[in-house]
């Protein structure tokens, strides 16, 4: 048992400099959530989810990291403004070794795997994955069940 929001609030602050660099604007909305899991899976998950959010980070260039609990599921939520992910392509991006856009992943050096194992880790712990396209960008979610008391 453990605070995931204490997970997020140390991936962001690791990332401070990265996203100074790349004139990034962080954001934080974590409440404190205990979860029962595997902690070095979870960090991995939001580490990875962070870094598809700066490696895909356009326009107002904003990243956002919230955190909260909706019904018996606790609510991973990393927003990036830029562009919407394409409807053909919504479900593909949770693929081993998928890229969205080859251009942009030699840029940065993806190799189409942060998205597949975050999806592997929240399916280890009971939940499951998503995306949504809002309005000045991207949305990508983690649910896993909520620790019961």
């Amino acid at each position: 048992r453990f605070d995931m929001a204490q997970c997020a609030v140390v991936a962001m602050e690791r990332l401070s400099s990265t996203f100074e660099q790349k004139g990034i604007t962080p954001e934080s909305d974590c409440a404190q959530m205990t979860v029962e899991a595997d902690r070095g899976l979870i960090e991995c998950a939001v580490n990875n989810f962070l870094a598809n959010a700066v490696n895909h980070a356009g326009g107002e260039k904003k990243i956002r990291i919230s955190l909260r609990k909706s019904d018996a599921h606790i609510v991973l939520e990393v927003f990036n403004s830029g562009d919407a992910v394409p409807e053909c392509e919504q479900e593909r991006i949770w693929d081993v070794f998928y890229k969205s856009d080859e251009a942009r992943s030699r840029q940065y050096g993806g190799h189409g795997l942060g998205l597949a194992i975050v999806r592997s880790i929240a399916e280890r712990h009971g939940g499951r994955v998503g995306q949504k396209n809002i309005e000045g960008g991207v949305v990508f979610f983690m649910l896993i069940p909520a620790t019961q008391n």
